[in-house]
């Protein structure tokens, strides 16, 4: 985010439940990296949308309304849909900056449109790849359960969005 905005931009997370340790930490993740790059950039707010759709819309429209010059948005869970629903409701669709995470058809044309800038995406087939393969080894072998696995995630941008199976485009 801090490539795409302006020094001192005011930006945004939207994430499911802070309870949650994965939106938690990339709540976290994200206000420490954007405040380290964003010269004087700040993150005003972190809103829970408890992955609701008209939660998340309506907390991001009260956003939009008291951030007028909110430069950027970062979605970290998969609910972005209702951000975009919000950010065209209010003419700032293509305005403030949306980063996404994981990757669906729904969200093609938003990135087409400009809605979207980039998505994490989080790599679910590999991920379940990787799971499945790992507990056919342990079972199979007796090969020891790692305690982590650590995957790059993968940047959907237009330009590469028919790269990813999750967009129609083939497999990754």
């Amino acid at each position: 985010m801090a490539k795409f905005v302006a020094p001192g931009a005011q930006t945004a997370v939207i994430t499911g439940m802070l309870k949650t340790v994965d939106h938690r930490e990339k709540a976290g993740g994200y206000t420490d990296s954007f405040t380290r790059y964003c010269v004087a950039g700040s993150v005003v707010a972190t809103i829970e949308g408890h992955e609701d759709a008209e939660e998340s819309y309506r907390k991001t429209r009260k956003l939009l309304n008291g951030y007028p010059s909110l430069a950027g948005i970062y979605v970290n869970t998969v609910n972005c849909l209702p951000v975009c629903r919000a950010l065209k409701s209010a003419g700032l669709a293509g305005k403030v900056r949306l980063i996404a995470t994981d990757l669906f058809r729904e969200m093609v044309p938003l990135f087409h449109a400009g809605t979207i800038d980039a998505s994490m995406h989080q790599r679910p087939y590999r991920q379940g790849q990787l799971a499945v393969r790992t507990l056919a080894e342990h079972l199979l072998h007796d090969a020891e359960l790692p305690k982590t696995h650590y995957l790059n995630p993968g940047v959907a941008l237009r330009s590469n969005l028919h790269l990813f199976r999750e967009t129609g485009g083939r497999a990754a």
